[in-house]
């Protein structure tokens, strides 16, 4: 059977539009370290790319303590500073794995951009083929690729998954321990393992033996690796100005080497006939994805930034609280998936009057009064400055005294906000006279 010429065209360019796609947001997903590592190696894996070192101007590299260093002095220590991230490990492995063609391995890497923090996969497959353009059984195998690295049950949808992952690969895994872990371990106390042996029709040591069997798994993945907040020091995305009133962005390039065509190589590439037309087709193709890439990081980042400084601009002018901002508002005004706003800010830091903030704390939630979270726990911290030692106010307390403001927020939340601002509860605040 002959195919369709056209049917073929459509679906070579909509392969290689999602390769670009892809490729797009890994670069956007880079902070300014790794996007430098990413830049210095495309550049000598292409003969077409030209590089122009950075030199640093205001770029300085903020610390944790809010000091402030030089590249030099920054990368004097680079390798103390700089701790593998979980997703730079997953990388890794990914280069050795054998049978991999150029597609599985990029959606491969386009699944662990969408990996939570726990290394769970909470995005639907259906959802994800969709965006990238490619079928649910293809981004499946992809799934089932990432999920043979280390360490185990990374890729994961679930906390069943994710165990289910760990016993297939313990040789001291019984079918009990699977029955279990089927079944969902919510509570070991006695009475419980006596009904779950019930019910799996077992002898209650086998349910015992299964659950202590099951808790030596890990059921975060993730954990213990860096997930970019231990980086000791950070270089910022931007910096907010502000003068006379009126905020301006500056996107920090300055720490960054700028690729460019390399007009010479190209004439000699071009000079030697057909033997290498195919190499430099190969060279051109990568060159326009990695600069495209680069161009599109820079528009979505200016979007992004403008819209989420705009809305919170009070909080810059004047100290303002935050308002209440949602990743799916500033998807929705700048016309990209609430994704890829989460992989924008992942990592990225901007600089204020000498001060780095997080980009993801200018993103707060919003209380049942549309107050936001930001404001209320800066209420919170005002009210228990001014209270008295002697008689500091209980949650219960607070919830009285926020409410007759106007802002109604329950007990449990109180405590929650408390404890996120580590302040003590009331009776470690207490004082004797």
């Amino acid at each position: 059977m002959r195919l369709n010429s056209v049917q073929l065209q459509k679906q070579v360019q909509q392969q290689k539009a999602s390769q670009r796609m892809l490729q797009s947001l890994e670069v956007l997903y880079m902070n300014q370290v790794e996007l430098k590592d990413y830049l210095q190696e495309a550049y000598e894996s292409n003969p077409l790319l030209e590089l122009v070192e950075a030199t640093p101007a205001y770029g300085l590299m903020t610390s944790a303590d809010g000091a402030q260093k030089a590249g030099d002095e920054m990368f004097g220590q680079s390798e103390e500073a700089f701790r593998q991230t979980f997703a730079e490990y997953l990388y890794e492995q990914l280069m050795f794995l054998p049978n991999m063609d150029d597609e599985q391995r990029m959606l491969c890497k386009y699944l662990i951009l969408c990996l939570d923090h726990k290394g769970y996969l909470e995005d639907s497959l259906d959802e994800l083929a969709v965006r990238v353009g490619t079928t649910i059984e293809t981004l499946e195998e992809a799934l089932f690729q990432l999920q043979q690295l280390e360490p185990a049950g990374v890729g994961a949808r679930s906390l069943e998954e994710c165990l289910m992952i760990q016993a297939k690969r313990d040789p001291k895994a019984t079918e009990v321990v699977y029955q279990v872990i089927a079944y969902g371990i919510t509570d070991t106390s006695s009475k419980q393992l006596e009904k779950m042996a019930a019910n799996l029709q077992c002898d209650r040591k086998q349910v015992e033996d299964a659950v202590q069997r099951i808790l030596t798994y890990q059921p975060i993945p993730a954990d213990g690796y860096s997930d970019g907040s231990a980086i000791a020091y950070t270089i910022p995305e931007a910096e907010v100005i502000l003068e006379n009133g009126r905020l301006t962005i500056r996107l920090n390039r300055s720490f960054l080497p700028r690729l460019s065509y390399n007009a010479k190589a190209l004439e000699l590439l071009e000079a030697q006939g057909k033997e290498a037309q195919a190499y430099l087709n190969r060279c051109k193709r990568a060159a326009e994805s990695v600069l495209g890439a680069m161009q599109e990081r820079d528009n979505t980042m200016r979007l992004l930034l403008e819209y989420v400084v705009g809305w919170q601009k009070d909080y810059f002018r004047i100290q303002g609280p935050l308002r209440p901002l949602t990743m799916h508002q500033v998807a929705e005004a700048i016309g990209v998936h609430p994704s890829t706003i989460s992989r924008a800010v992942r990592e990225k830091y901007i600089l204020f009057q000498g001060r780095q903030l997080m980009l993801k704390q200018l993103f707060v939630s919003k209380v049942q009064d549309g107050t936001s979270s930001h404001a209320v726990k800066e209420r919170m911290r005002s009210l228990i400055a001014r209270e008295i030692p002697q008689n500091p106010y209980s949650d219960e307390a607070m919830v009285t005294l926020l409410a007759e403001e106007g802002i109604t927020i329950s007990r449990r939340t109180v405590a929650k906000y408390r404890k996120e601002l580590q302040l003590p509860a009331a009776h470690q605040r207490k004082r004797s006279e």
